[in-house]
């Protein structure tokens, strides 16, 4: 009787260091067999033939989510390879939810309590939209939400090629340019 508690100990010691982290190939090697599914979106879109870039939206999985990267901005104070990364999510019958993020330490300069929380979009050298924005969640200055999120894609599925002008804190006001994207598909 004494042998069963002490087997079920042995049987669930081997089960949790099993469990454990650790890899055969030593302490220091992350072992990506534990890891269930990861889902990889590639943001950055292939050069066209003459070396130019080109942009497109990529899709994850679900298609519930979309999105595309802007060529390097090399206007920024901070480093030559700033860009801009717009997702578009699908929520159903509540909406849709548009969110540009700023990389590599920009920040958005405005806010919700004053007047220059807003981005304008252009396509053929004219102004074609004009967007206020929210902060992020918690108040992180590097993301903004869209307050049209409707207006905004509708707005950027009109155009293969446009630039969305934002100003940030470090680098003042700086132009993205979204080139030759394939056309954001309907969702429904």
């Amino acid at each position: 009787m004494r042998a069963l508690p002490t087997s079920f100990v042995v049987v669930m010691a081997f089960a949790i260091m099993s469990c454990s982290g650790y890899s055969s190939r030593g302490v220091g090697h992350y072992d990506t067999t534990q890891v269930d599914t990861m889902m990889a979106v590639d943001l950055d879109s292939n050069s066209s033939g003459d070396g130019t870039y080109v942009s497109s939206w990529s899709y994850q999985n679900d298609s519930l989510v979309a999105k595309t990267q802007s060529a390097p901005n090399k206007k920024s104070q901070i480093t030559p390879s700033n860009r801009m990364t717009i997702r578009v999510r699908y929520l159903g019958r509540v909406g849709v939810e548009a969110c540009m993020i700023l990389g590599d330490g920009e920040q958005f300069a405005g806010n919700s309590y004053d007047t220059t929380n807003f981005v304008r979009v252009y396509a053929y050298g004219e102004e074609v939209g004009r967007f206020s924005y929210k902060p992020g969640i918690s108040k992180q200055t590097d993301s903004a939400f869209v307050q049209d999120p409707i207006g905004f894609v509708d707005c950027l599925r009109k155009y293969r090629s446009f630039k969305i002008e934002t100003t940030t804190f470090t680098s003042g006001t700086l132009v993205y340019n979204f080139d030759a994207i394939a056309t954001l598909a309907k969702r429904r």
